[in-house]
């Protein structure tokens, strides 16, 4: 089975093994402790590596590093020299996330013109309001067959079932919870 991992599932498994994680998973998620949320991540990573094919897009180790520069600068932001030293800090996630994609198999997802104009021709899409980050990554699941995607954006979780592959098969949203149960 193939199946799409955004950017949430990676912050998830680092959230208590990386010295960053723990500024971006802070809160629990559907009543599941930061503990809990990095087990599941740990878990399906691991099944998707034995059992599975899993695929990201690019698109994701830029949300990571984005994310924690965000995260960082609400802390230390503001001084002459910090955005140097904040950009560092927030590539060191980048790396780890790489890391994680060569140890669970993970393949990597380009962004290419074809997945843009793909994008942009998802009307459904741009109906539901979902945001550019989101459409690129739902259409890589779509034009690569996906047949989950497991996120913890609960735009995604509301499209579960809603969306097909390009077989035509009709693809699941998943948090990482509820994929552990399906694969």
């Amino acid at each position: 089975m193939k199946i799409y991992i955004d950017t949430g599932v990676f912050i998830d498994y680092l959230a208590e093994r990386s010295p960053t994680g723990s500024y971006l998973r802070t809160a629990p998620r559907r009543g599941r402790t930061v503990s809990q949320l990095s087990d599941d991540g740990t878990q399906l990573l691991e099944r998707i590596k034995s059992k599975h094919q899993g695929l990201t897009s690019c698109l994701t180790l830029y949300e990571v590093e984005t994310i924690l520069y965000q995260t960082l600068a609400s802390f230390y932001g503001g001084r002459s020299d910090s955005r140097r030293y904040l950009v560092i800090s927030a590539r060191s996630l980048t790396t780890q996330v790489m890391s994680v994609l060569e140890r669970h198999n993970i393949e990597v997802m380009d962004l290419t013109l074809e997945l843009f104009k793909n994008t942009v021709a998802e009307i459904e899409l741009q109906a539901r309001a979902i945001e550019a980050g989101d459409s690129l990554d739902i259409t890589t699941a779509i034009i690569n067959n996906a047949e989950v995607i497991v996120s913890s954006d609960r735009d995604l979780l509301n499209l579960d079932g809603l969306l097909r592959n390009k077989n035509g098969n009709i693809i699941q949203c998943l948090d990482t919870d509820r994929a552990l149960v399906l694969l």
